[in-house]
């Protein structure tokens, strides 16, 4: 846990996640990035928390990003080997968002699968992104930034439709070999 946040204590996240349970927080999830030869032995055990509270693990796969270059190819395993190694999920319905949804049989909670490497979601993907400095982001994986810093209403509201309208179909192929085009680290944009 130290190793991948950098800060913290493994104790202090798990209080965290009890604590906002107890404060009757209704939606509350927590995300995991899969990195082969990292963490992937731990998808069972994270996924397992479902069963002991009524929260969403979301596996998320690993992007190429600008500030994963400490990866090697063997880390961006596809979302498919949660399901691989947890036959017993079965999916179901609901507003997942971008994640396809799972629960165990006896499960408290859901595991979400989140996918943008290997079954790209794009055509359904309605999210803009709002960046820690102020810019609109109409993709993660695009350069393309709408800044919103100092603006009335109006104008603000003017470069949102902008954004919008320059939303794209789709990312383009990411992989090791061919990364992101965004142009920034992921805590520069906000996830």
């Amino acid at each position: 846990y130290a190793d991948l946040t950098r800060i913290g204590r493994m104790e202090q996240a798990m209080a965290g996640l009890e604590a906002a349970l107890e404060a009757g927080f209704e939606k509350v999830k927590i995300n995991v990035v899969l990195l082969g030869g990292f963490n992937d032995d731990e998808i069972p055990a994270l996924a397992n928390l479902t069963k002991i509270y009524p929260i969403d693990v979301r596996f998320i796969e690993l992007m190429p990003m600008y500030d994963s270059g400490d990866f090697g190819p063997e880390a961006y395993i596809p979302y498919s080997k949660v399901t691989d190694l947890l036959p017993e999920l079965v999916p179901v319905t609901g507003d997942g968002g971008v994640a396809k949804l799972y629960q165990y049989p006896d499960g408290l909670g859901k595991v979400g699968l989140i996918s943008p490497m290997n079954a790209h979601f794009c055509r359904t993907c309605n999210r803009l992104r709002l960046t820690a400095d102020g810019k609109i982001k109409p993709c993660l994986h695009s350069s393309d930034e709408f800044s919103l810093k100092g603006m009335d209403f109006d104008s603000m509201k003017e470069q949102l439709e902008m954004a919008i309208l320059k939303k794209p179909g789709s990312h383009g192929e990411l992989s090791y070999y061919k990364r992101s085009d965004a142009k920034r680290n992921m805590n520069q944009i906000g996830g």
